[in-house]
């Protein structure tokens, strides 16, 4: 059974989580306590699948407590749950808190976060690998254009549209401005189209905040040749938000189908730069092996860490708040099939979309994962792969969404 503890200094907040979580009582282990000191103290001694903490209390504020816990027990998932915090506040979470709540929280809204993250965690199934991803605070970016988006901020001329425009061509910095408008870090829970879009929604100084004073976005600090491969997988990237957009505005009357497979688009190999910065050494042999054309890629990560990217990059991404229309479309861009949607979803466009891209740049040598065209057939799509394959020829901006 997992385990799960609430922190709050305030005894009817407690009083009424305990009211509102009775029903899953059968599925988690709960504890209630008033202090972080003695939180701390109970995930020491034995630590907690998730912990979901106030802001405000005194002696050991939710901030220094997720900080502490943290570094004590990094697998576990640490949720916000707090009134409207000020700027300087929110900014001491960014880097542990992997959602953020506001009180007072609909009830369907906690249940849902609650049994996602455990549904998730069990998903990634190996202690080692959520270890991993629990000590993520920031997905690393290139340092060229870390570099040149800490000079724009630093710039007296700076602008929130070229801020946004350096962000959305990141997929590291793509992925932690998505955490941060996906769950309720500065204000309710949006939707939008893409990273630009998302950045669009901060004010000058916040940015500014961001960039210079918090170590919300941060360079890679590996070798050249890492650099390098991470340059070409993050133009895969760009080349696959656009396409994936532009297929879903073909299939779908439903800007929100298109948005979500932007940012699916963008975010479908985080899990890459995830083992690129925290297993280089998978990273490295198993690209090396798929380039030699010894296997497609997810099988070369099975075999030799027991996951792939996808589940890495899904689980980060659902830690992080993204909705799950999102994170399917991460999870199974290599595996379809495994789907039970029964039509066009933002898992069809990023799955197309990707394998087009991969025939494009794969190389002679590597294995391409290829169309799953058995899953197109069953959703009555394969006779659209000529018309989308015109995507491919459109012109690709900056940022590659609109």
């Amino acid at each position: 059974m997992k385990r799960l503890l609430f922190v709050d200094d305030e005894r009817k907040i407690l009083d009424g989580l305990r009211r509102m979580l009775r029903g899953l009582r059968s599925r988690w282990e709960m504890e209630f306590v008033e202090s972080g000191a003695e939180a701390l103290a109970r995930c020491i001694a034995t630590p907690f699948d998730l912990v979901v903490t106030d802001m405000r209390m005194p002696t050991m504020d939710g901030a220094a407590l997720l900080r502490e816990i943290a570094r004590a027990s990094p697998a576990t998932i640490r949720i916000v749950l707090s009134g409207q915090c000020d700027r300087a506040t929110v900014l001491s979470t960014v880097a542990t808190a992997h959602q953020f709540l506001t009180k007072p929280c609909n009830p369907e809204v906690l249940m849902a976060t609650l049994a996602r993250a455990g549904a998730y965690r069990d998903a990634l199934a190996d202690a080692r690998h959520r270890l991993m991803v629990g000590q993520i605070a920031s997905v690393p970016s290139l340092p060229a254009r870390h570099a040149e988006l800490a000079a724009e901020a630093a710039s007296p001329d700076a602008s929130v549209d070229r801020m946004g425009a350096i962000i959305a061509a990141d997929v590291g910095m793509s992925a932690k401005i998505g955490q941060l408008i996906h769950t309720s870090f500065f204000g309710a829970p949006r939707r939008v189209a893409s990273p630009k879009a998302a950045t669009g929604l901060f004010d000058l100084d916040t940015l500014r905040a961001m960039v210079l004073s918090t170590p919300v976005f941060e360079p890679f600090d590996s070798g050249l040749a890492t650099h390098a491969v991470l340059g070409l997988l993050t133009d895969h990237a760009l080349a696959v938000a656009a396409s994936a957009q532009r297929i879903a505005t073909m299939e779908s009357d439903d800007p929100s189908v298109a948005h979500d497979a932007c940012w699916a688009g963008m975010l479908h190999d985080v899990g890459l730069h995830l083992l690129a910065a925290r297993a280089p050494e998978c990273f490295e042999t198993s690209l090396r092996d798929w380039q030699a054309g010894r296997a497609p890629l997810p099988d070369l990560e099975q075999s030799i860490l027991g996951t792939t990217h996808a589940d890495i990059g899904a689980y980060l991404l659902t830690l992080w708040g993204f909705p799950d229309r999102i994170t399917e479309a991460i999870a199974l861009h290599h595996a379809p099939g495994r789907s039970t949607q029964t039509g066009f979803s933002p898992l069809t466009a990023v799955h197309v979309a990707d394998a087009f891209d991969q025939e494009r740049v794969g190389g002679p040598g590597a294995v391409a994962t290829g169309l799953d065209r058995a899953y197109l057939a069953r959703l009555g799509l394969d006779g659209r792969l000529d018309a989308w394959r015109t995507t491919l020829d459109e012109p690709m901006q900056q940022g590659a969404c609109r």
